[in-house]
């Protein structure tokens, strides 16, 4: 009896592991610098079980040129923020940008995933100089909220523990649809992405409970 409480016990553990790990991220999450990528945000469950109502991803400052998906039966707002200087993009003068994407009023079942699509014109550098581009996201629920805004080398990183904002890599290698979190090595297996020490954890896991069944 104690070994079969044991191994449900770390069964629980194990989807907490496992729900922890799936992230709201780019579907394709690399592309060249100054190019168009086309791309979209993968939901891929609710907040504690709760279903989602709407999504709401920030935009880089450096980012001019970004056109979202109309998802059906989502309501779509875009916010816009004024430019110091005017700027040319797609060889028109410009004076704000976008600043905030919003999908909302939708309902998004915690067992389901939906993809929210956005076309992006690249800038030639990624935040703070580095070759990553950060789009922090709030996804809200039925009952509660989950703030995707962990962005690598900030104190947000710790604040959001185990909830990296989605991000894009800039590359000249050609795109890609994996997604590396920062400073480990990720490994995607059926829409699922987990780092290098979740691997770690659960093969511990399961070592675990092989031992427990011997």
């Amino acid at each position: 009896m104690q070994t079969i409480t044991s191994l449900l016990a770390g069964l629980c553990l194990l989807s907490i592991v496992l729900q922890a790990s799936a992230h709201v991220s780019f579907t394709i999450a690399t592309g060249q610098p100054e190019s168009y990528l086309v791309t979209a945000l993968r939901v891929p469950h609710g907040c504690s079980g709760s279903a989602t109502t709407a999504i709401s991803v920030s935009v880089p400052d450096n980012v001019y040129s970004i056109k979202p998906e109309v998802v059906a039966n989502w309501n779509l707002t875009i916010q816009y923020v004024n430019l110091t200087t005017p700027i040319t993009v797609e060889g028109q003068q410009i004076n704000q940008t976008v600043s905030n994407i919003t999908w909302s009023n939708g309902l998004l079942p915690s067992d389901q995933f939906q993809e929210f699509g956005l076309q992006i014109q690249l800038p030639s550098t990624g935040y703070n100089n580095t070759n990553t581009l950060w789009f922090p996201v709030v996804q809200s629920c039925v009952n509660g909220t989950s703030t995707w805004g962990g962005i690598a080398n900030t104190s947000s990183w710790n604040q959001y523990l185990g909830y990296p904002a989605p991000h894009i890599d800039l590359t000249n290698a050609t795109s890609s649809s994996s997604a590396a979190q920062p400073s480990s090595t990720a490994a995607h297996s059926a829409g699922v992405s987990v780092s290098a020490g979740t691997a770690s954890t659960l093969m511990f896991l399961l070592g675990t409970f092989v031992a427990m069944l011997a």
